[in-house]
């Protein structure tokens, strides 16, 4: 595991197999854990992620104190390596805490240091170095009385990363070169590539610059030999920093593009908005402000990819976690529909054996079983409706759940509005500043001003979007009233301002009055008139709102002659975060649609898309219309 990553996978492929025929359960278990490792390791996340999952279920049915405390601290390592550093942070607890009650007393506990180090290295990338040393000492002294050389190894390594957070550089460079001796002594080459490349980036802030470059060299030879990936691509962006530092920017440029290639072959959008950063203030000292420029744009598409690819990740946790349920719900079902299948074969081969036995009382047999088929008759039809009715529960109960995890995939991503204060005084700053400076220096950096003004805008409309849309999500549907569609949308069209729409031609046509709830209507009807105006490249952008009658339903259509929407898109634009055009030609934060089909939902409605690309687009609503004294259900 600490030499060659590929062939850990490979031993622990064959030790699964044959745990497997052996009926060897621990082993089972342990082999899933080390092959999630090795996979994280190696940069494959979804691959780890997969086997934790698989050893998460196996140690469900054949319980193992350490191999649990091992499998959560896994799981730790993958939250972390996402970003989600609070969920890491639980995870490593739950490693310790279950180390401490299942296995206080017996050999499991030396393996206690191990996860303490976990939690003290989630609480150092937290900000918390006092807390984090304290868990480390702690791990320390443990370890030391075990004489467990690797795990030494390890806590003087953390240690090391604390002291140097707080700016105690000789302090952590000895405990560097104390845990880099126990890696030489135990030959742990994976391990040694961090150590080298963290005394290196340490020497080059206490000004060392020709240590530090030998041990970074050093580092990227071994990570080259032993091909390891993750500690290549470290190596090279410190060495990229470290020529940077040096103004040596040609060769900063030359590191830094190596890592670039590994960081996008890994789809490792972090670090390469790192590096797009690093390598746009090199050009900038060369002078070469075009490709500055260049790569200051990358950087930019980089985070917004960055962003999106997280929303993601969330999304697709909260769909597999829907799955498990699902999944989970279904097989209740069939065991129960088993377990009543075996009792009405039982019954037959009852009746078989009695009518066998009474072959004497032919008369009498023939009567039982009439009226034993009739008792059958009448519990199969009971069975069918029983069936159907569970059925159509479970139906409505998948659908209620898929709408939940609907409205609470987004509501995640924005922690509160308490972040919009500070982004209105970063631009209105940056504005100060821009005024304050020479003409000849402001016509210089105008293209870094206006990217910094458009982001903060951008952020702060998604915000606005978020908290709007989370408040939507909470909101009671509310009480219908009666509406004057001809003056709603008069005063709607106000709303829209004198600005961005001013070319815009709104009509209206149908029915005079309904009976709905405004706010929904409102919301429904403003997000889409927008789009309709918004994405349209006609010289006489036009919207037309028309609204019938059908039975006891509504129908509202906004139709308008825009761009249009493709096929292929038509079912995800509803979706959050969706979207078809990048913010150079449309602005918008993706989560407009969203907040209309949550809306519609809220009158109890449906929505529906009618487009073809060039020639415009048809949103359709169908809602019930509310009576007197009847509220929205």
């Amino acid at each position: 595991m600490r030499r060659d990553l590929k062939k850990a996978i490979h031993f622990a492929d064959r030790a699964q197999q044959l745990a497997e025929q052996t009926g060897q359960y621990d082993h089972i278990g342990k082999a899933l854990t080390i092959k999630s490792v090795a996979y994280l390791d190696k940069g494959m996340i979804d691959s780890a992620n997969i086997i934790a999952e698989q050893a998460e279920a196996h140690f469900r049915e054949h319980p193992n104190v350490l191999e649990l405390s091992n499998l959560y601290s896994t799981r730790g390592h993958l939250e972390r390596r996402l970003g989600r550093n609070d969920k890491a942070f639980e995870w490593y607890i739950k490693s310790v805490r279950n180390i401490e009650k299942h296995a206080k007393d017996s050999s499991v506990y030396y393996a206690l240091p191990a996860f303490l180090n976990n939690v003290a290295i989630s609480l150092l990338q937290q900000g918390d170095y006092d807390e984090s040393l304290r868990y480390l000492k702690e791990a320390l002294t443990l370890a030391q009385a075990k004489n467990s050389k690797l795990t030494v190894c390890v806590l003087l390594s953390g240690i090391g990363s604390c002291l140097e957070a707080k700016e105690d550089y000789q302090g952590a460079l000895e405990s560097f070169q104390q845990s880099l001796a126990i890696k030489d002594e135990i030959k742990d080459q994976v391990g040694k590539i961090s150590l080298l490349n963290n005394i290196g980036r340490l020497y080059v802030k206490m000004g060392r610059f020709e240590a530090a470059e030998a041990h970074l060299q050093e580092a990227l030879l071994l990570s080259d030999t032993l091909e390891y990936t993750t500690g290549r691509l470290s190596v090279l962006s410190v060495l990229a920093n470290f020529s940077l530092q040096q103004k040596d920017y040609r060769r900063a440029l030359d590191w830094a593009q190596k890592a670039l290639a590994l960081a996008q072959k890994d789809g490792n959008q972090e670090s390469a908005m790192e590096l797009y950063d690093l390598m746009a203030k090199a050009e900038a000292e060369r002078g070469r402000y075009d490709k500055a420029y260049e790569y200051r744009s990358l950087y930019a598409a980089a985070s917004d990819s960055a962003q999106v690819q997280k929303r993601q990740q969330n999304l697709d946790q909260l769909k597999m976690a829907y799955e498990l349920e699902k999944t989970e719900q279904e097989n209740e079902y069939l065991k129960e529909q088993r377990a009543k299948d075996r009792v009405i074969i039982g019954q037959r081969n009852t009746v078989m054996v009695v009518g066998a036995a009474a072959l004497l009382l032919l008369i009498l047999v023939i009567i039982l079983i009439y009226r034993d088929l009739q008792r059958k008759q009448s519990y199969n039809q009971q069975l069918e409706t029983t069936v159907a009715q569970r059925t159509e529960a479970l139906q409505q109960a998948n659908k209620d759940l898929e709408q939940a995890n609907y409205e609470l995939s987004t509501l995640s991503y924005i922690a509160s509005h308490d972040i919009k204060e500070p982004i209105r005084v970063l631009s209105n700053y940056v504005g100060l500043i821009r005024k304050r400076l020479p003409e000849e220096l402001k016509n210089g950096l105008k293209d870094y001003f206006e990217i910094i003004q458009t982001s903060s805008r951008q952020l702060y409309t998604l915000i606005e979007d978020f908290m709007r849309y989370s408040e939507l999500a909470r909101q009671e549907n509310g009480e219908a009233e009666q509406i004057d569609m001809h003056l709603f949308i008069q005063n709607l069209t106000k709303t829209l301002g004198p600005g961005e729409y001013a070319t815009g031609k709104i009509d209206y046509q149908g029915l005079d009055v309904v009976r709905v709830n405004r706010s929904m209507l409102f919301l429904v009807l403003k997000n889409l008139i927008e789009n309709g105006l918004k994405y349209n490249k006609s010289e006489q952008p036009e919207v037309l709102v028309s609204c019938t009658r059908q039975g006891a339903h509504l129908a509202l259509r906004v139709t308008d002659n825009g761009i249009g929407i493709p096929e292929p898109f038509q079912e995800k634009i509803f979706e959050a975060f969706k979207r078809l055009h990048s913010r150079a030609e449309y602005g918008g934060t993706g989560l407009g649609l969203a907040i209309v089909k949550l809306a519609v939902g809220k009158l109890g409605g449906e929505i529906q898309l009618e487009s073809e690309e060039g020639k415009g687009s048809t949103f359709i609503v169908t809602c019930r219309e509310q009576v007197n004294g009847e509220r929205e259900h």
